[in-house]
């Protein structure tokens, strides 16, 4: 008789994952805002619906914490400086954009999508534990479950990471909701004012 091991995250599953949510209508615009006014690490934001749409329950703010802390150089030191320089030269860095600087904004963007995705391989790294169910493929709309699962992973996140949930917050983190395939009603429900 084989014995069925509970899976472990995969890098794979995660990065297809958080590029296909991030590029469904709403969710990027949403987790930018997060991301600008609350400082919000998208990578977790996006982390949180995944753990809860694979089928693996909820995600303990313990292992926030840990893949916080395997972000937080590589974040600081390359991620949020190429970051910085994209966005210094959308601005026009001191003069007016020109094509040369489009083309170096390009570039840099694609290094920092690149920096992006190893920050999600980190990720998966530091959450290198069993995890606690099979995971699944995320199906189009999520189950009650996962809906459920999705929803606190969010708040548990936003709580670890002090992040207020005031009526800007809310509305953000239901628009990614939204996208990970909650149900409007549920993912208001999940951030509503208590």
């Amino acid at each position: 008789m084989r014995v069925c091991q509970p899976a472990r995250p995969s890098e794979r599953a995660f990065t297809r994952y958080a590029f296909r949510l991030y590029g469904r209508p709403g969710v990027a615009r949403a987790c930018l805002a997060l991301q600008d006014r609350a400082g919000a690490d998208v990578n977790l934001v996006l982390l949180a619906c995944w753990w809860g749409a694979s089928g693996r329950g909820r995600l303990p703010a313990a292992a926030f914490a840990r893949a916080r802390r395997a972000l937080a150089v590589w974040n600081r030191d390359v991620v949020h400086a190429l970051r910085r320089v994209r966005r210094a030269l959308k601005s026009g860095a001191g003069a007016r954009p020109d094509a040369r600087s489009n083309s170096l904004r390009r570039r840099i963007l694609a290094a920092e999508l690149a920096a992006e995705r190893i920050a999600l391989a980190r990720i998966v790294a530091a959450l290198a534990a069993p995890a606690q169910g099979q995971p699944s493929a995320p199906a189009r709309g999520a189950t009650r479950a996962s809906a459920a699962a999705i929803g606190a992973n969010l708040t548990a996140y936003c709580r670890s990471a002090g992040i207020t949930l005031d009526p800007a917050n809310r509305r953000a983190l239901v628009a990614v909701a939204l996208g990970a395939g909650l149900a409007a009603a549920t993912a208001r429900r999940a951030f509503r004012a208590t």
